[in-house]
């Protein structure tokens, strides 16, 4: 979905009409869920927007994927994202804003083989940078059979009856990274036994 430019119209593909959702499970209960409506379709400008209506935390966002147009794969991704610390200077603000508006796209600074640390010190020129920590991304999903088996004992012993099928057994799949987890009609009454107790 190319638009005359060769840039990727995302907005053409996510749309403008739904919602922008986040959630964060931090291991303590409920997790915490924000949620706005899309403002442009644009991933990078939506997720600006979440971060100062949801959160109320003024963010620079800039994503960018460089497409191969022969064979559509991906050559570079990347994004970059900057929060405003609570009690930031008007001339900090202002500062950050000429950098950002200056800044070329995080594919093209890809492209020419500039670090995350470079990117970084471009978009935060006049600022004094320090490295405090770094740690590889990657995509991990926290869901277990214990996390499931704790979220069918808040459901009553009736509802969890009704759970298997035919056979005798519940099919569980995680709609994060579409894990499967199977539980026997056994299972789920050793789960309502212990619950019980």
């Amino acid at each position: 979905m190319n638009d005359n430019s060769g840039k990727i119209n995302v907005a053409k593909a996510v749309g403008k009409n739904g919602t922008l959702s986040v959630m964060r499970d931090y291991g303590t209960g409920d997790p915490y869920i924000g949620q706005v409506e899309l403002c442009s379709g644009e991933i990078a400008e939506d997720i600006t927007n979440y971060f100062a209506t949801s959160e109320q935390i003024p963010t620079v966002c800039a994503l960018g994927v460089l497409i191969n147009k022969e064979d559509g794969e991906v050559l570079l991704a990347g994004g970059l994202l900057i929060q405003l610390l609570p009690g930031a200077y008007d001339e900090a603000i202002d500062r950050l804003e000429e950098n950002v508006k200056n800044l070329e796209p995080v594919t093209t600074m890809l492209a020419k083989g500039m670090s995350i640390l470079d990117i970084c010190k471009t978009a935060l020129q006049g600022f004094e940078v320090e490295v405090l920590d770094e740690n590889p991304v990657n995509y991990v999903c926290s869901c277990s059979r214990e996390k499931l088996e704790r979220y069918f004992m808040t459901m009553s012993d009736e509802e969890i009856r009704t759970l298997p099928d035919e056979s005798g057994k519940t099919e569980a799949v995680c709609q994060f990274c579409n894990k499967r987890y199977a539980f026997t009609r056994d299972d789920l009454e050793r789960l309502i036994a212990e619950k019980n107790s």
